[in-house]
């Protein structure tokens, strides 16, 4: 639940310092990655 949401205020704080989202909670073979962010929209 913490996790999560961390998670939600980070993803509110990249938002507002105008990054884009390119994946939330992207799933790989070994684990998960919280958020990838970008300054430039790809």
């Amino acid at each position: 639940m913490i996790g999560c949401f961390g998670e939600l205020l980070i993803l509110i704080y990249f938002k507002l310092k105008w990054y884009y989202v390119i994946k939330h909670r992207y799933r790989c073979k070994f684990d998960e990655i919280g958020l990838i962010v970008s300054k430039k929209k790809s």
